[in-house]
């Protein structure tokens, strides 16, 4: 049974460039957690005051990232369903996606929340108190 992707090679460098893709984008987010952290360390003033920045900053990216963070994507899934398919529980299940919608949205959300971290990093880098040497 044939499926939505062409048989031809196309899908196959369509899928080897979305793990590329996925890759750098995974390698950056790692790449920039121990700045991120010594730069919320280098903050505080009181060196006994970091465990509880470090609690703030923890909560701070709960209550704005892992939090909405799925239930945003999660709309942007259900916006992009075609064929709605009601289960035995009385549960709807997607049964196909818009899948150019769907790599859209995810594209833009994705480019997106990087955009306003980058701009909230420019600013707190700009901002941020210079410590005397």
């Amino acid at each position: 049974m044939n499926g939505l992707c062409p048989t031809d090679s196309s899908c196959s460098f369509r899928l080897v460039v979305s793990y590329v893709c996925i890759f750098l984008l995974m390698l950056m987010n790692a790449l920039t957690f121990l700045p991120f952290l010594k730069a919320a360390i280098g903050c505080i003033d009181n060196e006994e005051m970091n465990s509880i920045g470090l609690g703030f900053k923890q909560f701070f990216m709960n209550a704005f990232g892992t939090i909405p963070g799925p239930i945003i994507f999660g709309s942007v899934i259900d916006s992009t369903c075609v064929y709605w398919h009601d289960d035995v529980n009385d549960q709807s299940v997607c049964k196909l996606y818009n899948n150019e919608k769907f790599a859209f949205g995810f594209g833009i959300l994705g480019v997106g929340f990087k955009t306003v971290c980058f701009i909230l990093i420019v600013l707190s880098i700009r901002f941020a108190k210079k410590q005397p040497n």
